[in-house]
């Protein structure tokens, strides 16, 4: 009989440890500080002891490149939420760090269903949704639709060995036929 109370009480703590590593898989924290790919970061406060801070951890993002998919870097910043990913629930060096949700104090760059995928750093922004690629820097805005592309922006450089409209060049090297050399200037293009 004793053993068998034994064997019930190991049983017990056996479930107990894996309900707690279960519950250590993915933890919700902040950005302490960024290092390139890596990141450190506050845990959220469970307890008394305070917030618990990790190790250098890598950030998940997507590489496609040996099977020809697509590769994908994320770079955050201090003080974002994040979500710290342990599968086996001890935080090590092998755990990943995902962006998680946003908040009041930091909202998302996208709020509606219809705005599709948004990408914003600092001034810079790209909109990707059903119709539609918008860059934006600044004030200087490319919008392209199936209607055409719209640039707008206080100044616009195109550099290259030929510039066509229509299959007609309007770069730098192309020439006014029908009038006669000289001062004289032809009327503006109508």
């Amino acid at each position: 009989m004793s053993d068998l109370i034994t064997e019930v009480r190991e049983l017990r703590k056996a479930v107990a440890g894996l309900q707690q590593a279960r519950l250590r898989t993915l933890m919700p924290g902040t950005v302490k500080a960024v290092k390139g790919s890596r990141v450190e970061v506050t845990l959220a406060d469970d307890g008394d002891d305070g917030p618990v801070e990790t190790p250098e951890l890598r950030l998940i993002n997507t590489t496609g490149k040996r099977g020809g998919g697509v590769s994908k870097f994320t770079k955050l910043g201090v003080g974002d939420p994040v979500l710290v990913v342990s599968p086996d629930g001890d935080v090590t060096t092998a755990s990943g760090v995902m962006p998680w949700v946003d908040s009041e104090d930091d909202p998302a760059p996208g709020a509606a269903e219809t705005d599709g995928d948004v990408t914003e750093c600092g001034n810079a922004k790209i909109e990707v949704k059903d119709g539609m690629i918008r860059l934006t820097v600044g004030a200087s805005v490319i919008t392209m639709s199936a209607g055409g592309i719209t640039i707008n922006g206080q100044s616009i450089a195109a550099t290259g060995a030929s510039l066509t409209h229509n299959t007609r060049n309007i770069g730098s090297s192309h020439t006014h036929g029908g009038i006669t050399p000289g001062g004289a200037r032809t009327d503006i293009p109508g």
